[in-house]
C-alpha cells in the first residue's frame, strides 16, 4: 500500500474581470423555494428540466423544475438520503435507509422501482460503476457493509465489512474501480478498489492515507483521470497522489463536478469554482446571508445549482461560475523598426479552445483600432503580427461566455526609427549603380520614418581602397526637418572617376549617439 506526500493547501485566486481587479462580489438571492421540510442530497437532471431533493428523515423525494418550483413528491421514497444520476441519464438512484432498499426513478416519467438490499441493512451512500449500484449500508452502531446491486436481475451481493462513514464514487471513464474515502483518527484515507473481479472483497489498488481531514463528498472527474474532494483537493486517479492543491482543509460542505472539468465546492457562505484539466484562477461567489448546505451543489450544462438555507427556509439558485484565467500578450520584441512586423502571441494556461480573440492597437492621440481577429487554438494560443509604424499599446480581448469571464491583456511596443534615401543628379542607373560625372555633386534626400522622429542624419560616402571601404568626404549630422527630411549635397567627386564608391544615410538621436538606423548602401560610379 503506497503512502503519498502530505497535502499543503494553496490560497484561492480571486475573480478578475477584463483586467486584474479586486475580487468580484456576487449578490445571492435564492430564486426557487422548493417545498422542503429538510434536506439531504441534490441531483440535477437538466436534460429533463428536473431537480431532485432528498429530505432524509424529514420526508420523501421532492422533484422541482429548474427554478425550484415543486412539480412532484415521490411519496414512496420517504427517508431517502443519497441520490445519484446514472451516467446514461435515464435513472436517478436513491438510497432508502429506513426502507432497507435502493430505488430507481425513471427520469422521463418519474416512475419508481424499488430493490430490497436486505433486512437491517440501511443503505445510505451510493455509486454507479460498470452499470451496477454500490451502496454502503449501516444501521445504528452495527458494522457497515458494502453491497452490490445488479439492476435488471435485482441480485444483491454482500461484499463484506467496510469502515463506518465510508463515501463511494465512480465514473464510466474509470471502469472496474470504486473510489472510497474513509475517516481515520487523524484525517481520512482515499482508496481505489478493484470491483471488476467481485464477488470477492474488492482489492485496494491505490491509497492515500494522508488526507488531513475527512471530506463530506468525493467525485471522479468526467475523464476519469482525477478524484476530487469537497475540500477542493484534486488527486490523480492513477495512484491517488495529490495532483493539484487548490483546496482548503477548513472548507467543506458540498461538491459538484461538471463533464468538461469545471469543479465547484463550497463552505457555508461561499461557492468556489475552478477548472480542470490545466487549471484556472479561482472564482468565489458569496452566498450570505443564505448558507450552503452539505451535498447541496449540482451541475447542469453551464450553471451550478446551489441549495441554501436561511431564516425563511430552503432556496435553490443556479449560479454562473464564470471563471477567470491568466492571459498574456507576448511580443517578439518590445522595439521594432518602422514598417516592420512584430510577432504577437496571446496565451492562456486555461481557457476555452476557440475563444474569439480581438487584437486592438492604440497610438497616442488616436482611438484604438482593430488590427487582428482569431481564436485560441488547441494549445490555447493565438498568433498574429502587427506592422509597427508608431509607439502603440496592443490589447487582446475576449468578451467571455457562459462559463468564462471576459478579460483583456496588454503589451506595449515602441517604434525604432528607420531612414530611407533617394539620390538625384545622376546621369543614369546601370545595374543598380548610380552613374555620375566626376566632379559633379551627389544630391541626397534622406527621409526619417516616422516623420516626427527627432535627431539628425549623416550622409556617408565611402570608397574602396586596397579591398576595404574607407570614408570619403564625410558630412555633418543635419537635423531632421518637421517633414522628416534631410537634404545634403556631396561634392569633391573629381578624384572618384573609376573608383568604386557607395553612399548611405545614417539616422542618430544625437550627433554623438550610436546610429538608430541606416539606409542600404547604394553603389556609385563616376565617369568622365
Amino acid at each position: 500500500m503506497r503512502r503519498l506526500p502530505a497535502i499543503v493547501p494553496a490560497s484561492a485566486l480571486a475573480l478578475a474581470l477584463l483586467a486584474p481587479a479586486p475580487p468580484a462580489e456576487a449578490t445571492f438571492v435564492p430564486e426557487g423555494r422548493p417545498t422542503l421540510a429538510g434536506f439531504s442530497h441534490l441531483v440535477v437532471d437538466e436534460a429533463h428540466s428536473h431537480l431532485f431533493f432528498s429530505q432524509g428523515s424529514a420526508g420523501a423525494v421532492v422533484v422541482t423544475d429548474l427554478s425550484g418550483v415543486t412539480s412532484s413528491t415521490l411519496a414512496t421514497l420517504d427517508g431517502a438520503t443519497d441520490l445519484v444520476l446514472a451516467p446514461t441519464g435515464d435513472t436517478v438512484w436513491v438510497a432508502l435507509p429506513t426502507g432497507a432498499a435502493v430505488a430507481a426513478v425513471d427520469t422521463v416519467d418519474l416512475s419508481v422501482t424499488t430493490y430490497a438490499i436486505g433486512s437491517g441493512t440501511c443503505p445510505s451512500r451510493l455509486a454507479v460503476v460498470d452499470g451496477k449500484v454500490w451502496t454502503v449500508a449501516q444501521c445504528g452502531s452495527a458494522a457497515a457493509e458494502l453491497y452490490r446491486l445488479t439492476p435488471g436481475t435485482g441480485s444483491v451481493a454482500d461484499l463484506g465489512a467496510i469502515a463506518t462513514g465510508t463515501l463511494v464514487a465512480g465514473s464510466p471513464q474509470l471502469p472496474g474501480v470504486l473510489v472510497t474515502a474513509r475517516p481515520t483518527d487523524v484525517g481520512a484515507t482515499l482508496e481505489e478498489r478493484d470491483v471488476a473481479t467481485t464477488p470477492a472483497q474488492p482489492t485496494i489498488v491505490a491509497t492515500n492515507d494522508l488526507l488531513p481531514s475527512m471530506p463530506l463528498q468525493i467525485a471522479v472527474s468526467a475523464d476519469g483521470q482525477r478524484v476530487v474532494t469537497s475540500r477542493g483537493f484534486v488527486y490523480r486517479s492513477s495512484d491517488l497522489s495529490l495532483g493539484r492543491d487548490r483546496g482548503d482543509p477548513g472548507v467543506d460542505t458540498a461538491l459538484a463536478v461538471r463533464a468538461d472539468g469545471q469543479i465547484a465546492y463550497g463552505d457555508l457562505r461561499t461557492v468556489h469554482g475552478f477548472r480542470l484539466p490545466g487549471g484556472s484562477a479561482m472564482v468565489d461567489v458569496p452566498l450570505s446571508p443564505a448558507h450552503l448546505l452539505a451535498d447541496g451543489l449540482g451541475y447542469g450544462a453551464h450553471d451550478v445549482y446551489a441549495v441554501t438555507s436561511d431564516s425563511t427556509g430552503f432556496g435553490v439558485t443556479p449560479l454562473q461560475l464564470r471563471l477567470p484565467t491568466a492571459f498574456r500578450v507576448v511580443l517578439d520584441s518590445a522595439r521594432v523598426r518602422y514598417g516592420h512586423p512584430v510577432g504577437v502571441s496571446v496565451t492562456a494556461p486555461a481557457a476555452p479552445v476557440g475563444a474569439p480573440i480581438n487584437l486592438y492597437a492604440k497610438q497616442q492621440g488616436s482611438p484604438a483600432r482593430l488590427v487582428a481577429q482569431g481564436g485560441l487554438d488547441s494549445g490555447l494560443r493565438f498568433d498574429t503580427s502587427y506592422v509597427v509604424k508608431a509607439d502603440a499599446t496592443l490589447t487582446a480581448t475576449f468578451a467571455g461566455d457562459a462559463d468564462w469571464a471576459p478579460w483583456e491583456a496588454q503589451a506595449s511596443v515602441s517604434v525604432r526609427p528607420d531612414v530611407a534615401m533617394a539620390l538625384s543628379g545622376q546621369v543614369k542607373v546601370v545595374d543598380g549603380s548610380y552613374v555620375y560625372r566626376s566632379g559633379s555633386k551627389v544630391h541626397v534626400v534622406a527621409t526619417a520614418l516616422p516623420r516626427d522622429t527627432r535627431g539628425c542624419v549623416r550622409v556617408r560616402l565611402q570608397v574602396k581602397h586596397a579591398g576595404r571601404w574607407r570614408p570619403y568626404a564625410p558630412s555633418d549630422c543635419v537635423r531632421v526637418s518637421a517633414r522628416g527630411k534631410v537634404t545634403e549635397s556631396l561634392g569633391h567627386t573629381a578624384p572618384l572617376r573609376g573608383v568604386e564608391a557607395r553612399v548611405s544615410s545614417w539616422l542618430f538621436d544625437h550627433p554623438d549617439d550610436v546610429a538608430e538606423a541606416h539606409s542600404a548602401w547604394t553603389p556609385l560610379t563616376f565617369v568622365r
